[in-house]
């Protein structure tokens, strides 16, 4: 064999031999990663699943001693009025409702010889022994005790509540106050993208009157486009399947959970599934193009090294027409590979800003648990409030609609904070108009119980023109009113920015006390003062501060000055292509003799605008 041939065999092994051990890689790497976030995926539903029945037994809860305090409704149940009960109970099946939007709620009075006495959903039906198929009645009426759990009927299947209707020490009655079960559906749809299905087994198919399939399971609630048939493992008709391609689409069962109602007994499965997301579909396609240009590019090679190896440099010398056609393909070979590369570098700038927005909602849930805290324990003092006022004799009907009303405001509160974070990561489409004022006030309500909790003082201070003012109290000045802190950009994105900025400083400041081993005065300023042609906001504490030999290298990405584990590298460096890139700002840092401050400058007049 001639030399030149040897050394062609022995390029294209090698290069075959790289171009194999790259694909493994890139294949191992993907399935990795898919792995990871299937587990974390798991994790969120395990723990939702774990707690929203134990705040639905809270709230159902509180109903019912809401109702049994109520002298109109049991003086009403005591006499037997059964037309006169069910308008007083009006107001409480509204707030019922409203409580478990999308669901079906369940407000019922029972007789103390177990038969149903007044049902709010359908009060024309009533005198049903429901003692009879009712374990967790029969068990309340026996005791005297209240009880909790989930229980089948001849219509839902849901999580109850029943207490025992006591008067002068007899007791006359159980209420029972429930929710169906597809409520649990509806939250978790309200703050994530994940669908369930409730299969339940053919003893509660046959109670409710639904139809079950080839594997004896019946669908008692299904809010994804999945039959559920597809579900189940060919064959196998109690496994179900880890991943589905229907309609075009892959969809990823999360997990299911056995159901069982008051008494143990089975009822059935509650499944939860998720559509393959954003992240995964660029993963699959950049394998896909791993392969193919890895193919192409060694078939390529192979070619290119033979021609230059066969052919002799007199012949290519000759050959000038050979020459510029071999400068034109490699020319265009050039520009392709540098159309790659920016193409890489733009998915690669979208994989960074996901793997932030799923850093940042971690940081985000904490601040939702913060923010919910006072609202729910100022119900619980209404709640012990309400008894209090009971025994005292100043229970009244003024008493009890104020008791409505600021109940109320809080639970709209925390509805209204739900929307918020709903679409708190959601991506701006387009870029809109928005008042940086609002923005500010925002993050502060969101921040606050969580910054204070952590001992950190956070103020923001907003300037429209000659008049400073707190931007978390609800007057603005008159400029700022009349939209000269607005601003066009990308709304959630900035929104983003800022967060990262303040838990940054956050961060800052527990590593500067950690250190000293004393006790905290954290201060977060944020500063916004907007004019006729700029809006400059700025974030200083009194953190640890930048060392200057590092200054210039905190905004590239994946550097941190973070221990390993406590931070990936990417705050700073998406917040600082959101605001020079896609709003045509800047983002600086510097040392303000205590810490850090980070300013950010907006032009309200851009091309970017």
């Amino acid at each position: 064999m001639k030399v030149k041939n040897r050394t062609i065999f022995m390029l294209a092994g090698i290069l075959a031999v790289v171009t194999c051990v790259y694909l493994l890689d890139e294949w191992y790497r993907f399935n990795k990663h898919l792995e990871l976030l299937r587990k974390d995926n798991v994790i969120a539903v395990s723990k939702l699943f774990k707690m929203l029945p134990d705040r639905a037994d809270k709230v159902l809860r509180a109903y019912t001693h809401l109702i049994v305090t109520d002298k109109d409704v049991i003086t009403s149940f005591e006499k037997g009025d059964r037309k006169e009960l069910n308008t007083l109970l009006q107001p409480y099946v509204k707030l019922l409702n409203e409580s478990f939007p999308k669901s079906t709620s369940v407000l019922t009075f029972h007789s103390a010889e177990g038969k149903v006495f007044l049902r709010t959903l359908v009060p024309e039906i009533y005198g049903d022994i429901s003692a009879n198929y009712r374990p967790m009645l029969r068990d309340v009426l026996k005791t005297g005790q209240p009880a909790s759990g989930l229980e089948v009927c001849t219509k839902i299947m849901g999580f109850r509540h029943m207490t025992p209707v006591v008067r002068d020490g007899k007791l006359i009655g159980v209420l029972e106050v429930g929710t169906d079960i597809s409520f649990m559906a509806s939250r978790l749809q309200a703050v994530s993208s994940i669908k369930s299905a409730v299969m339940v087994n053919q003893f509660v198919a046959s109670r409710l009157k639904l139809k079950t399939g080839d594997n004896g399971r019946a669908v008692y609630y299904n809010d994804s486009v999945i039959p559920s048939d597809v579900l189940f493992e060919s064959g196998r008709k109690d496994v179900l399947k880890k991943s589905i391609n229907y309609g075009g689409d892959r969809y990823d069962i999360l997990g299911d959970f056995s159901l069982h109602d008051y008494s143990g007994s089975d009822l059935g499965q509650f499944v939860f599934l998720v559509k393959a997301g954003s992240m995964e579909g660029w993963m699959r396609s950049h394998l896909l193009h791993v392969f193919i240009i890895g193919g192409l590019g060694a078939l390529l090679m192979i070619f290119v090294a033979r021609k230059g190896i066969i052919d002799s440099v007199a012949e290519l010398e000759k050959s000038h027409e050979a020459v510029l056609n071999e400068l034109r393909l490699t020319n265009h070979n050039l520009e392709e590979k540098i159309r790659r590369e920016v193409e890489n570098c733009r998915v690669k700038d979208q994989i960074i800003n996901q793997q932030q927005k799923v850093a940042d909602m971690g940081l985000m849930l904490s601040a939702l648990a913060h923010h919910w805290r006072q609202p729910i324990n100022a119900v619980g003092l209404y709640v012990q409030d309400l008894a209090d006022a009971y025994r005292n004799g100043e229970l009244n009907m003024q008493y009890i609609d104020e008791f409505e009303k600021n109940n109320m405001q809080l639970l709209n509160k925390l509805s209204e904070s739900i929307d918020k974070y709903r679409t708190f990561f959601e991506p701006s489409v387009e870029k809109e108009r928005f008042d940086v004022v609002e923005i500010l006030k925002e993050t502060g309500e969101i921040l606050r119980a969580t910054l204070s909790s952590q001992d950190v003082k956070l103020t923001m201070t907003c300037r429209c023109g000659d008049s400073d003012f707190d931007c978390m109290l609800s007057e603005k000045s008159p400029a700022c009113e009349n939209g000269y802190g607005h601003i066009n950009g990308f709304l959630n994105e900035f929104k983003q920015t800022l967060l990262n900025l303040l838990y940054n400083s956050v961060d800052a400041i527990r590593a500067r006390y950690a250190a000293q081993d004393c006790e905290h005065d954290g201060l977060i300023a944020v500063t916004m003062i907007a004019d006729d042609n700029t809006i400059r906001i700025s974030v200083a504490d009194n953190g640890t501060g930048i060392s200057d030999e590092i200054m210039d290298k905190v905004f590239n990405p994946f550097y941190t000055t973070k221990e390993a584990g406590k931070g990936t590298g990417i705050g700073l460096y998406m917040a600082k292509t959101v605001i020079e890139k896609y709003m045509c700002g800047s983002l600086t840092a510097k040392n303000n003799g205590r810490g850090v401050t980070m300013e950010i400058v907006l032009p309200k007049n851009s091309p970017c605008m």
